[in-house]
This record gives structure tokens, sequence and C-alpha cells, in this order.
């Protein structure tokens, strides 16, 4: 009886997952040819790479970040496959890279989306164009995308408040603020604004008044997020208005500390924009009570 060899098996490499943690041999190799300004006979320490993209992202588009040798660490063992872009122009500037690919930067979630639609069945591929054709006719008649998204209904805000709604709040304060440190405050925006006007909607319900001073303490914490995210996205008038709103929340939780906070951020605006004059009005002003009753308007 004739026998034949089985024919050979082709796999792919497994795409990068965002739990993925292998580490990025080409990032490291290139960071070890660059050698370091501090110490000339030694490679650039991660540290000094993290100050170099930091300096860089900000002489050439005037964004402020706060990288360390801890982020850079991310990037060398996987943690990170895909940095922000105004990240991963910086690091191919310098280190000299051509290309995204050439760092070992991989978008997989771009990757497997392109490997998932190779893969669908021919049948299956007509069955959704049919079941989908009356949704998108409208986009080809040039109906612009976003209208899709009208009518959706926004997160109702409860009638009382309690802790579990100050802890989302909190949780969603140091995602953003993860977000806004990886990648910056612009994609994001939008979805923190919206956060934020929710959270703020909690200040006219039913809040027992042993949790007030927590709510616009977790509030306004939000609140200087979001108009720092606005901030180095350039948008300063939004970020004037939030920052506002974030001081007011500050000084009825009578939470100095954040207050502090705000304050530095608000500092920052006016270096950026040239005017340091309106750091030490906001220093000396009264109380900013107002923004709380006007925030609705944002």
């Amino acid at each position: 009886m004739l026998t034949t060899d089985a024919a050979p098996t082709h796999t792919r490499p497994a795409l990068p997952t965002p739990n993925d943690s292998t580490p990025n041999n080409e990032f490291r190799k290139a960071r070890l040819r660059i050698s370091s300004l501090i110490h000339t006979d030694e490679c650039v320490s991660r540290q000094e790479l993290a100050e170099l993209v930091n300096a860089w992202i900000w002489e050439h588009h005037q964004r402020e970040f706060d990288f360390t040798g801890n982020y850079i660490g991310k990037l060398e063992n996987g943690t990170i496959r895909w940095p922000g872009a105004l990240v991963r122009e910086a690091l191919r500037a310098i280190l000299g890279a051509s290309s995204d690919s050439a760092l070992g930067f991989v978008n997989a979630r771009s990757r497997r989306t392109a490997v998932k639609l190779k893969t669908v069945d021919k049948v299956k591929r007509q069955q959704f164009h049919t079941a989908t054709l009356g949704g998108v006719s409208g986009l080809l008649l040039g109906e612009p995308v976003a209208a899709m998204l009208d009518g959706i209904t926004p997160a109702p805000i409860p009638r009382r408040v309690g802790a579990s709604d100050i802890a989302q709040i909190r949780d969603a304060t140091q995602s953003f603020k993860s977000w806004n440190r990886a990648y910056g405050g612009g994609s994001a925006r939008e979805a923190a604004m919206g956060e934020l006007r929710w959270a703020a909607g909690l200040l006219e319900a039913i809040c027992p008044e042993r949790l007030l001073p927590e709510l616009h303490a977790a509030v306004g914490a939000l609140a200087d997020t979001v108009g720092y995210m606005a901030l180095t996205a350039g948008a300063h008038a939004e970020a004037h208005r939030v920052l506002g709103f974030a001081l007011a929340c500050a000084e009825q939780a009578k939470d100095w500390n954040l207050r502090a906070k705000v304050l530095s951020s608000m500092a920052k605006q006016a270096i950026w924009t040239g005017q340091p004059e309106a750091t030490m009005v906001a220093v000396s002003a009264p109380p900013h009570l107002h923004h709380l009753r006007r925030f609705h308007t944002l």
C-alpha cells in the first residue's frame, strides 16, 4: 500500500496581544547602539532615553510628557507593543530608525483585524453584506459616519450617590491618567469629557452629607485629569474651563492638596500660552464656586 507524506503545514507567528510579554529585542538593540550623552563610554540608559523622548516631543510639538525609564522598560519587555504616535516619532528620530517596524513596534489590533477579514468565508461575507446593505447605504450616499451615532442615550444620572459611584469616578480618573501618559490626551479626550459630564451630574443628585467632600474631591480630580488632557492636546479654551471647574470642586471639598495640583496644571497652561501672570490671579482669587453651577454648559 502506497503512503504519502502529509502536506507540510504553515503556521503564522502568533500576533502580540495586549498581555504579550515577548521582549522587543529590536528596540533594545537600537537603544544599546546609541551612546549616552552623559557617560560617553556607555550606551544610553532607559532613563536617559525617556528624558530625550520628553525633550524631543516638547521641542517639536510643545507637548509635555513625563516618561521615565520604567516606560522604556515596558517597551523593551513587550508590555507595550504600540506606543503613541508622538512617542514613535520621537524614538525613530532619536534612535535613527527608518520605520516603526525597525524598532519592533507592532500594531497588533490592526494586524488581527486584517487576519480576521482574510479568513471570513465568502458565503458569510455575502450574508453580511446583504444583512447590512440597508444600514450602510446612507454612507455610500454621503451621510456622515458620525450620524450613525445620533440618538444614542447617555448614561443616566442616578438619583442617589453612593460610595460605588465615587469609586467609579476614581477608577476612571486613573484610567484616563494612564492613557494620557501613554498616548497623549487627543484621542481619548472626548470620552474623558463624557465621563466628566456624567460625574458632574452626580453633584446635583442626592448624596449623604458624609460623602459630599469625597464626591467633590473625586469629581475635581477627574476634572483636573480631563483638563490636563485638553491642555496637552492644545485645546486651551476647553482646558481653562475644565480646570476652573476642578478648582471649584477642590475648594468645595476643602481638599487643599487637590487645589494645589489643579493650580499647578493652570500654571502650566499659563506658561505655555505666554500668560504667567494668570497663575498669580488664580492663586489670589476668591473661591471659584460659580464654576460648579455652569459646568453643565460645556
